[in-house]
């Protein structure tokens, strides 16, 4: 994905039944009591194909080191402009270099 070795934010959640509720076969999957949701913060300037890729990657992962099925991920891409995101020190995302060549400045 060309992102940075160490961008990485992980939020891990865990929920009682009654606290989340995913259909379990819509639209037209089979779901297990396993289901995952997966939420994702990426920039706007990301291409439909590194979205596409990272779907890949996120549920290829899931299946191969949490013994999870394909139907179980659901993942959510949340695209937020660049100007919109701090990685800490008081500096938007836009004006610091993180040679990321996809990212239109």
């Amino acid at each position: 994905m060309d992102t940075p070795k160490d961008d990485r934010f992980i939020i891990i959640s865990e929920h009682k039944d009654d606290e989340l509720f995913i259909h379990p076969t819509f639209p037209e999957v089979e779901r297990s009591d396993k289901r995952l949701v997966v939420t994702v913060t990426i920039g706007t300037s990301r291409t439909v194909e590194q979205k596409r890729k990272l779907a890949e990657l996120v549920t290829r992962y899931a299946v191969e080191m949490v013994g999870v099925s394909q139907d179980d991920i659901s993942l959510i891409m949340y695209a937020v402009p660049l100007e919109n995101m701090s990685f800490g020190g008081g500096k938007l995302v836009s004006d610091i270099d993180l040679s990321m060549p996809w990212v239109n400045k």
